[in-house]
């Protein structure tokens, strides 16, 4: 069949499988593009409620809202285009090119979001065994992993206040993660996979969720330690790794466990909440009273009298518990880190 050229400044309800240009303010309502045919909206031309099933949508200058990208389909935002609330599904990808932008992006069951150099996605919610790509010089700012999604940040790409709520946000070395990242949710993974921490600040670590530091090699004879200032220290086969935690956030009863990922090798973060072991409270040193060395010290060993040896720290300083035990989820040995502040 003959490819059919339009270009329309107001059409509804329109399916196809040629191509349609959307330009000089023009609006297109409701279109379908099929396998072969694509869209083009351009300069002030704005396209509404388009689906596209295997076909393409382009955005060069012009504006989108409410796209649904099926099997095979993609939108492509280039220089100037703005999308918003575009849905991802299954087989669909878009992609966000120099100078474009995506606002409030759903990522759904196998669609796929990926952002290139220039490009900035903000918003974006990445669902169940959805993914979101940030490339070398694309942006990602506001994005929420939920269960099973993932956004992979690659060498030269930036992932800005990123939220973990049950996904993982996986940053390869060279990647960049500035703002907070927040584990809003529980069994969030945080994957480091350079030496380099990033600075973001880490808000909302609790048990269930993991850090993996997976270019860390495991050390038997490494520690962890959170240090003043909200500093967890990871010393492994004698380098030093530090990662910031919320200030605001208190560590009453947690324990931090270092382990093998038998995956690589690497170095896995958990924390495990110790409170209800009947135990009395340590006094909180923000509220004004800062408990002796000794009673820390005693407060500890009797609420752990199966581990190690307690190790205690000058005053101000952290308590720790270094145990051979294994992690619950783990059978690698690992070490333990008692922080009552």
């Amino acid at each position: 069949m003959e490819r059919r050229r339009r270009r329309y400044r107001e059409r509804d309800d329109r399916q196809f499988r040629g191509n349609e240009i959307v330009y000089g303010g023009g609006t297109a309502s409701n279109t379908t593009v099929n396998v072969g045919g694509y869209m083009e909206v351009d300069g002030t031309g704005k396209a509404v409620a388009t689906t596209l099933n295997g076909g393409f949508e382009i955005v060069n200058g012009g504006t989108t809202s409410g796209t649904t990208v099926n099997v095979g389909g993609l939108e492509f935002v280039g220089y100037g285009g703005l999308v918003s609330a575009t849905s991802v599904k299954s087989g669909g990808l878009e992609q966000i090119g120099s100078n474009g932008q995506a606002r409030g992006t759903y990522v759904q069951i196998g669609g796929r979001e990926e952002i290139l150099a220039g490009g900035v996605a903000s918003g974006t919610t990445v669902g169940s065994r959805g993914e979101q790509d940030v490339k070398a010089g694309g942006v990602a700012s506001g994005t929420l992993v939920v269960h099973l999604g993932l956004e992979v940040v690659s060498a030269g790409g930036t992932a800005v206040d990123t939220s973990i709520q049950g996904g993982t946000l996986d940053l390869k070395a060279g990647a960049m993660a500035a703002g907070s990242i927040n584990f809003a949710g529980a069994g969030g993974g945080l994957v480091i996979e350079g030496t380099s921490m990033p600075t973001a600040v880490i808000s909302g670590f609790a048990p269930t969720d993991t850090i993996d530091l997976s270019a860390v090699k495991f050390d038997p004879k490494g520690s962890v330690q959170l240090m003043p200032g909200y500093v967890l220290q990871v010393v492994e086969n004698g380098a030093t790794y530090q990662l910031n935690l919320d200030p605001h956030q208190r560590f009453y009863y947690t324990s931090f466990q270092l382990a093998a990922d038998p995956a690589n090798g690497g170095t896995v973060i958990t924390a495990t909440s110790l409170a209800g072991t009947g135990s009395s409270a340590p006094v909180d040193p923000k509220a004004g009273a800062v408990p002796s060395i000794d009673l820390l010290a005693q407060h500890m060993a009797s609420s752990f009298a199966s581990s190690g040896p307690i190790v205690t720290e000058g005053a101000g300083g952290v308590a720790g518990n270094h145990s051979a035990a294994p992690a619950p989820a783990l059978t690698q040995p690992q070490r333990t880190a008692h922080v009552l502040m």
